[in-house]
């Protein structure tokens, strides 16, 4: 399993396994089933630091 965290500005979610597009944004998933709304587009996926960005 892949389990990533965003970083969106000051926010970060850990634990991600979902990530969604959805209008201007995306919906992320954490491990636990909690839902987020993340505004921006995909700047950076670091599969190494489990780790994508969102500007």
């Amino acid at each position: 399993m892949c389990i990533a965290t965003v970083r969106s500005g000051k926010k970060e979610i850990r634990d991600v396994v979902l990530m969604e597009e959805k209008e201007g944004g995306y919906v992320v998933t954490t491990l636990l089933g909690e839902r987020t709304e993340v505004k921006g587009r995909i700047k950076r996926i670091d599969m190494e630091e489990h780790l994508i960005l969102v500007e």
